[in-house]
């Protein structure tokens, strides 16, 4: 492939630097890197050899020769620990939801359902009628994105209540199931499945209201994605309950026409303009960007078939395939189908492949429980709504990253998965516990979960700045330059690293020859140039990177590639071509 990242910066025994000011630390950080191998692509054939000054005869050396020695699974240590403990905070909600009864699972429903209502009820006040600014819920400050409630991303915020939407949907024509039964005289109970004294009037009323604001929430938000994701849902629990020919499908078929009838009425402008650019489709810009993005990906995958990337690595590796010109950078490529192949591989696309098919059979298949058919059914057509929900919005947008979805989802799935048929057998002594949430087998439906918890929380103890912080940006600028070389190490292809290293080298080779120390500052210039030269290389298409690489090459008198990138610039933005004029004149022979 084109792109194998596997360079190294070594250090041959521990050094003692005379360099004063800011070349010491730089120095000091070059010999605490040890002979750990920093990977990343070549960038001279001969390789480059910078002898510092009062080190006992031994050399700091960045070897450019050593390709290939050390391959890996992921460019993104960090990314690839947190996709890691995000997927095991989302299998122990997805294990402690499915280990439930189906009683117990509908309190669950319940309480998600009005603890979610609740937050974008908040949420909404602080959208429309007391701002609360770049914060989340007025309280914690964010130094970026477009928050709605505790998302930094409103599209996040979409997807929570779009996925609250069917299972809410689902409450409420199961309250009318419930209100029909106990006029038939159910026991008292099975009157109490959804743990208000509101009475069954009250209780449909109650959750049709849920449904109207989070539906609402979705609205706010004015994400295409997320409101077509709630389309999805709501079809999808209305095509089931007529399947099923529930008792509340003439309920929840009226609560969804109210509340298409709400979107068609909606007193706001901006919504109707937001989703008059559906008509267009491919032809809006935020399409056509997607599109762009989802063709780098694919070619980050056919350089990576078999494991990809690395799990998250899409933000580090994206500079590198970025075919447009444009300046912005991406976190994700907008669609968790394409990043599951590029980031891992093939054996990842056919795991997950797998995992949902076998998903989708199991709970078709599902025979209801004895005890509690009409909650069974209705808990299967709210995990389906849910799948539906997630499995559109993952086209358009990376909204499962977020934490609070992914555990909120996968909890959700869980409503679907049917227990431990072997309890259920006649004559089974373990029947009459298992329909007992309070007898049920310890071991089996808590420790295991229990001891997931604890080892999420102590990776996330352990590795919370390494897993969210050394890819980004505004870490990287203030770290030390000893954190740095272990950030290459982490993500070797990222061209900020470099680009940071790079800074610091030229920061120390300044002062060094401030202070009259020649040596010392052309070793420092001389790697900086090289750290220089491979942020360019990963970031080719970034025209303001390619600007101040033609300032660098032109201090440094490389006058042929100062004019490489200056033609570079102009490639990319002709209206600079005036800026960069003098460094376009032939290089003096």
């Amino acid at each position: 492939g084109r792109f194998f990242p596997v360079a190294a910066v070594e250090t041959s025994g521990f050094l003692r630097a005379r360099a004063s000011g800011p070349a010491a630390p730089l120095v000091a950080a070059y010999v605490a890197a040890g002979d750990e191998a920093l990977l990343s692509d070549p960038v001279d054939d001969r390789g480059l050899e910078a002898l510092i000054p009062g080190t006992q005869g031994r050399r700091v050396t960045l070897d450019t020769d050593r390709v290939g020695t050390r391959p890996r699974l992921s460019l993104n240590k960090g990314g690839t620990v947190r996709f890691l403990l995000l997927a095991v905070a989302s299998w122990v909600a997805f294990w402690l939801v499915a280990s439930r009864s189906p009683r117990a699972r509908l309190a669950y429903c319940r309480g998600m359902v009005i603890c979610g209502t609740l937050l974008v009820a908040v949420s909404l006040v602080g959208q429309w009628w007391i701002p609360q600014g770049r914060t989340l819920l007025w309280v914690l400050d964010i130094p970026y994105g477009k928050s709605l409630g505790p998302f930094v991303n409103r599209n996040h915020f979409a997807l929570f209540s779009a996925i609250l939407l069917p299972v809410s949907l689902c409450l409420t024509g199961l309250s009318v199931v419930r209100r029909s039964a106990g006029a038939a005289g159910s026991s008292r109970d099975e009157q109490g499945d959804l743990g208000f004294a509101l009475g069954a009037v009250g209780n449909t009323v109650l959750f049709a209201a849920c449904t109207a604001v989070l539906l609402a929430g979705v609205i706010a938000s004015l994400s295409r994605g997320g409101f077509l994701a709630a389309v999805a849902g709501t079809a999808t629990v209305l095509l089931l309950f007529t399947r099923l020919k529930h008792a509340g499908l003439l309920v929840v078929v009226v609560v969804a026409a109210s509340l298409a009838a709400g979107v068609a009425l909606w007193p706001r402008q901006d919504l109707h303009e937001r989703l008059g650019t559906l008509r267009d489709g491919p032809e809006t810009l935020s399409a056509r960007m997607r599109f762009q993005m989802w063709r780098d990906a694919l070619a980050v995958w056919r350089d990576y078939p078999v494991c990809g990337a690395g799990f998250d690595s899409f933000r580090v590796v994206y500079p590198v395939y970025k075919s447009s010109a444009s300046r912005k950078t991406a976190l994700h490529c907008e669609n968790e189908y394409i990043q599951l192949l590029a980031d891992g591989g093939i054996i990842a696309a056919a795991m997950g492949l797998a995992c949902g098919v076998c998903y989708v059979f199991l709970i078709v298949r599902r025979r209801d429980e004895d005890d509690g058919r009409e909650r069974a059914s209705v808990l299967r057509v709210a995990a389906l709504g849910v799948l539906a929900v997630v499995a559109v919005h993952a086209m358009f947008d990376f909204g499962l990253r977020a934490p609070a979805n992914a555990v909120l989802a996968a909890g959700l799935l869980g409503l679907a998965v049917p227990r431990d048929h072997r309890q259920q057998r006649p004559g089974n002594p373990s029947a009459e516990s298992a329909a007992d949430p309070g007898r049920m087998r310890w071991g089996r439906n808590h420790l295991l979960p229990l001891v997931a918890v604890a080892l999420v929380a102590a990776l996330g103890a352990g590795y919370w700045r390494l897993a969210w912080e050394r890819d980004r940006p505004a870490y990287l600028t203030r770290s030390s330059t000893q954190e740095l070389l272990a950030c290459v190490n982490w993500t070797p292809s990222y061209w900020y690293v470099w680009f940071e290293l790079g800074r610091r080298c030229f920061a120390a080779g300044t002062e060094a020859h401030r202070l009259n120390d020649g040596t010392v500052a052309d070793a420092f210039y001389a790697q900086g140039l090289v750290c220089f030269r491979q942020a360019q290389q990963y970031n080719a298409n970034d025209y303001a990177l390619q600007l101040s690489m033609a300032e660098i090459e032109d201090q440094m008198g490389n006058r042929t590639e100062a004019r490489e990138a200056a033609q570079r610039v102009v490639a990319l933005r002709p209206y600079l071509a005036a800026q960069v004029a003098g460094y376009l004149d032939e290089p003096d022979l």
